[in-house]
């Protein structure tokens, strides 16, 4: 499992987004009790996806160049959809199966990552 701040910073970000984009200010709520509520939902589904992909199996042949791993960041939306809309279990786990990214090993070009300032409520004192 990851440490606590891969969580919030995932449910923060989003799950496979670029900490970079607008999203850490996409909570729906402005009251503390709100904004917790979120959090914790957050860090449920993280758990629930985490569960389900360490038990999906990954498939692939001898002769492929690179290792694979389940795409997280479709996972989550194939979960979200599952928790959401129900279905059968074995189909989402195929699903979840079929969407695969490559691993890669001594990349060339590390991400460099640069985060946006916090967004405050002040336009609501007027």
């Amino acid at each position: 499992m990851q440490s606590i701040v891969a969580v919030l910073r995932n449910s923060l970000y989003g799950f496979g987004a670029d900490p970079s984009a607008d999203l850490i200010i996409g909570w729906h709520s402005s009251k503390y009790d709100g904004i917790l509520q979120e959090i914790n939902a957050r860090m449920i589904l993280y758990n629930f996806c985490e569960l389900v992909t360490s038990h999906a199996v990954v498939k692939t042949s001898k002769n492929t160049k690179h290792v694979y791993k389940i795409n997280f960041a479709t996972a989550v939306n194939i979960c979200r959809a599952y928790l959401k809309h129900g279905g059968d279990e074995t189909e989402t786990m195929l699903l979840i199966q079929k969407y695969l990214t490559p691993v890669r090993y001594n990349r060339k070009y590390p991400i460099h990552l640069h985060p946006k300032r916090n967004r405050d409520f002040m336009y609501r004192v007027a």
